[in-house]
Order: structure tokens, then sequence, then C-alpha cells
């Protein structure tokens, strides 16, 4: 991959809105189906029974498994992201860029729902708000949706012990071994009764046992991309798949779910074999744009369930017609996430001086081991 002036090689622009197009299928899965299929959620409770969707519900039962799409992309995008970095650039990276947005997602989410009364006192409301702008591990939080952040941390904490251990050069090994014991987990799960609730446990997923699967996928399309793919990695990709697609017919909507999970593996396949030509296509300007809305996907997510759903419920309140009210809050949604995605530029920045700052403060050994040269895991 030659790349383009201005992006990086491996910053695959079909990535980008594979992104844009898993977050609309959360965002259309949490508005039209859970809001009124599961009263007890915090989408229901924030919507108050003012959106009823039972058509679009039927189409997008299955949105759930964009959060599966989002994790096989993570594991690409940090996997090269952490070759030949430092422990210290990783760290530093990956802090700045999840912090900011959900800092400003976590802070309009607690407006909304204070204003809409969604939780029972300001107590809860200041409890959730506190675990969200850390990103505690455990729940609950300003929104169910941060539940995913305590996967793709615990991803990044693996990434970050292998690079302070300069073993980098073993993601392959190491996530291979994840993927095969997440699969079997996850199968196993699958075909004994009544244990289907572990794959949502939160040590499950902390230990990536429910998710591991994902992100090896992701790992290995990198490794595929950098290196050419061989039997073993192809007999390793039909085991995470299997892993990924087995609970999948234990939820709503799951041969839908299983069919777009699959088509989103094609669809990075075709992205990276045809990334310069679309670079090409779309010019340093398209590209720009496909990268923005890239980078908003993260907001967009974070601000889609509670915010969204009191949206249409205030402008169901006005008078508008449910699908109306639904069209506009996707595009206010939209439009949000572009624009916390650049209000969180400076703080980006602010976090990086700070961090760095708290680098300089370190034992001089402490220093060097997080800024010491990684091997990286391929050329």
């Amino acid at each position: 991959m030659s790349g383009h002036k201005g992006y990086k090689s491996e910053q695959v622009i079909g990535l980008d809105c594979l992104r844009f197009f898993a977050a609309m299928l959360v965002l259309m899965f949490h508005m039209s189906f859970w809001g009124w299929y599961a009263p007890d959620s915090t989408t229901a409770i924030a919507m108050a029974g003012a959106g009823y969707f039972p058509k679009l519900g039927s189409w997008f039962n299955c949105g759930w498994v964009g959060v599966q799409i989002f994790f096989v992309i993570s594991g690409f995008v940090i996997s090269y992201t952490a070759n030949t970095k430092s422990p210290y650039e990783f760290l530093r990276s990956r802090t700045a860029r999840l912090y900011p947005d959900a800092w400003i997602c976590a802070t309009i989410t607690l407006c909304f729902a204070m204003l809409a009364g969604v939780f029972p006192d300001t107590g809860t409301a200041l409890a959730r708000y506190a675990r969200s702008m850390i990103l505690f591990p455990s729940g609950r939080w300003i929104d169910d949706v941060y539940w995913s952040l305590r996967v793709e941390i615990s991803f990044y904490a693996l990434v970050c012990a292998l690079l302070l251990l300069n073993a980098f050069q073993r993601i392959e090994l190491v996530i291979s071994v994840i993927g095969c014991v997440s699969a079997v987990f996850c199968v196993a799960i699958t075909i004994t009764p009544g244990n289907d609730h572990l794959i949502g446990s939160w040590i499950g997923e902390l230990l990536l046992l429910s998710y591991g699967c994902c992100f090896a996928l992701g790992a290995t399309f990198w490794l595929s991309m950098r290196t050419g793919i061989n039997i073993r990695r192809a007999a390793l990709c039909c085991i995470y798949v299997i892993g990924t697609i087995t609970p999948t017919w234990l939820r709503f909507g799951g041969h839908a779910a299983a069919f777009l999970f699959l088509g989103s593996l094609g669809w990075i396949g075709l992205s990276v074999r045809y990334n310069d030509a679309a670079i090409r296509a779309i010019g340093n300007k398209g590209v720009r744009y496909v990268r923005m809305i890239g980078l908003a996907t993260y907001p967009i997510y974070l601000l889609h369930d509670v915010v969204g759903a009191v949206l249409v419920r205030w402008l169901v309140a006005l008078g508008l017609p449910n699908e109306t009210a639904l069209g506009i809050t996707i595009a206010v949604i939209v439009a949000a996430g572009i624009v916390v995605a650049l209000a969180a530029k400076p703080l980006r920045y602010i976090i990086g001086r700070a961090m760095d700052t708290v680098l300089r403060w370190l034992a001089p050994g402490m220093r060097a081991r997080l800024q010491q040269p990684t091997f990286s895991a391929v050329p």
C-alpha cells in the first residue's frame, strides 16, 4: 500500500466508512427496537414511550452487531498503531483518543438526562457520570453504551503490556491464543443451556473471553495485509468467525446479524485490497472528509442512546410524527458527533502535554522503560 499525501498508508479509508455504518446500526437498534423491547433500559426510560417503530425495529433488531464490528476494526487499527511504538507513545495516543470525547459526551448526556428526568435522583446521575468520566470498568454509567469501552481498554492493556515487555513481535502468537480461547468459551457457553448470561458478564468482557475472537480477527487481518495470508492464518480466522457468530443465534436478529458481520469482514478485505485506488478516486479533500466521519463515530456512539432517545421524546411531544422525529434526531446526533470530534482536538493536545510533564517527573529508570524502542511485529 503506497499511501497518500497527508494520510498514513495503513489508515484504510474503507474502515472509516465501516465505522460509520456500524455506528448507524447500533443507533438504529437502540432507537427503533431497544427503546420499546426493553422497558427497563435507559433508552426506554429516556424515550418514555414516545417513539415506537415496529416496522423499523423488525429490520434493525440485529443492529447490536455493530459493536462486534467495532471490535474487529479496533483489532486491526490498534495493531498497526502499536507496531514500532514505545509503550509511552502507545499509552499517550490511546489516552488522548479515548478520554476527551468521553468527557464531552458524558457531560452532554448528563445535561440531557437531568433535564428529562432519566435517573431517579441527582446522586445516581452524578455517580454514573463520575464512573463515565474516568471510564471505570464496572457500571453503571451515564449511558449503558459505555460498557464496550471496558472491552476496548482491556485490549489496549494487553497491547501495552506486550510493548512494556518488548514482546510485541509475539502479538500473533498471543492474539491466536486469546482468539482461540475466546472462540471455545463462546461456543461452549452457547451450547450449554442457562449460561448465555456469561457472554455479557464483566469478567468475561475484561478477560477478553467474550469478544477476544473479534480483536483476533482484526489483528490477523492486519498481519495478513502486511506479510500475506497463509493456511494457518486462514484456519485461525475461521475459528474466530465461528466463535463470534455462534452466540448470535441466542439473540434477536441472529441470522441477519451473522450476515452483517460476515459482510463487514468482506468489506474490510476489499477496503485493504483497493485502498490506494479509493484514495486516488476521492482525492485529498475526500480523504479528509472520510477521516472526519471516521473520527466522529466514537462520539456518535456515545451520544446516540440517551441523548438520542430524549431528542425523539421531545420532538414527538412537539407534535412531530415518530419517523420525522427519528430522522431529525439522527441528523442532529451525526452533526453533534462531528462537532465533538473537532472540539476534542484541543483537549487531546492538553492531555498529551500533561502526560509529557508527568513523564519527566518519573524516575529515570521508569522513564527509560516507558520510552524504550520496541521490536515491531512486522517490518
